[in-house]
């Protein structure tokens, strides 16, 4: 089981979350304080499949700004 300090999970956060395959125990100032770990089961889903889902392409096409709709609806 790897251990890491609190500094160095800040540093690389991405990286350490990415790269989870075992526990890793997170240390302040020597004293284990946390634990990261993979989750069970991990969807394998490419980047591509994950933002393709059902019926996306079918919506219909909208030409204006999203930013305008969601300015007025905030008035």
């Amino acid at each position: 089981m790897k251990t890491i300090t609190i500094r160095e999970l800040h540093m690389h956060t991405g990286k350490w979350v990415r790269n989870v395959s075992e526990p890793v125990i997170i240390t302040d100032q020597g004293r284990p304080v946390a634990s990261l770990s993979p989750l069970l089961e991990t969807p394998k889903k490419s980047f591509r499949d994950r933002l393709l889902v059902a019926g996306f392409m079918e919506l219909p096409w909208i030409a204006s700004d999203s930013g305008q709709f969601l300015e007025e609806d905030r008035r």
